[in-house]
């Protein structure tokens, strides 16, 4: 039988090990799932969606019953109208931000368009941060037109129902910017963690293709 002779085995030295250690390829980030942050935005777009709906039923609803009321006189006519201009239009530009949110696709996600979406999200409760103190300025400014032309009476009690009505405006301001702030805490703050999580890997492998 053959017999072979043994080589003997030489350690490397440490400097050589440390160095073949630093050469070392770092692990490859693995970046979280494209399709399903696509589709967790048309969820959140479908839900916005259906929102959105009902609010503008809501809202038409109040015009029409503005307008039937308050046909007789002129001046409650104007702060009607100017009331439901300002709501419509609130609704519209709402509901394009977040349509625009929630179209985008992420299949081929890159640094830059990670980056925008982020920014997206972060530059639409912004946006609806002015756009609502817009709306709640025309309402109560609707409001006191309503009253000049309807109310009658005192000119004490016409000077309270005016504070009133601009004390329900800057109640529902609060209102809307709390349930806004608890929407946001329960939906958008976790996309912006996943689109973090992307952003960081997606680092990462440029980091390690560099």
């Amino acid at each position: 039988m053959e017999r072979f002779e043994q080589l003997p085995f030489e350690p490397l030295p440490f400097e050589q090990l440390q160095e073949l250690w630093r050469n070392q390829p770092p692990p490859l980030a693995r970046v979280p799932d494209a399709a399903a942050l696509t589709r967790e935005f048309h969820r959140y777009g479908r839900k916005r969606s259906l929102i959105n709906l009902v609010k503008a039923v809501v809202v038409l609803w109040q015009i029409v019953w503005m307008l039937s009321t308050l046909r007789g006189d002129p001046l409650a006519l104007t702060g009607a109208i100017w009331i439901a201009v300002a709501e419509i239009v609130f609704l519209i530009l709402d509901w394009r931000r977040q349509m625009a949110i929630a179209g985008m696709n992420f299949t081929e996600p890159s640094l830059g368009f990670v980056a925008h979406a982020m920014a997206r999200l972060c530059e639409d409760r912004l946006r609806f941060r002015r756009q609502w103190a817009l709306l709640v300025c025309s309402a109560a400014g609707g409001i006191n037109l309503m009253n000049l032309g309807s109310l009658h009476g005192s000119v004490s009690h016409r000077i309270g129902e005016h504070l009133e009505g601009t004390a329900m405006a800057l109640v529902a301001w609060r209102l809307g910017l709390w349930l806004r702030e608890k929407r946001d805490r329960a939906e958008r703050r976790p996309l912006i963690a996943q689109l973090t999580a992307m952003e960081r890997a997606l680092k990462a492998l440029k980091e390690g293709a560099a």
